[in-house]
């Protein structure tokens, strides 16, 4: 899916702004959880895999809340 799609489409005026306030938030945002996962590095993959778990399962709770059971709904009405 494409979210920053998602995330603009009721912004309409102002999409810019939000675009740009949204593209400073996901940087800051990587910068931070790059620097903890990062931090853990023992020469191994597994704080690689652990922090991208993790992130992976953040991603899934916030969407899960966010679309509130409509991620696993159909999204085209049948012909009728």
């Amino acid at each position: 899916a494409n979210f920053t799609a998602l995330a603009m489409e009721p912004q309409g005026a102002i999409a810019g702004t939000a675009s740009s306030l949204y593209g400073t938030i996901t940087t800051l945002l990587g910068i931070v959880l790059g620097t903890i996962i990062g931090q853990d590095y023992d020469g191994t993959l597994v704080p690689f895999s652990t922090g991208f778990l993790l992130c992976t399962l953040g991603t899934l709770a916030v969407v899960a809340m966010t679309e509130k059971g409509r991620l696993f709904q159909p999204h085209n009405k049948p012909i009728a």
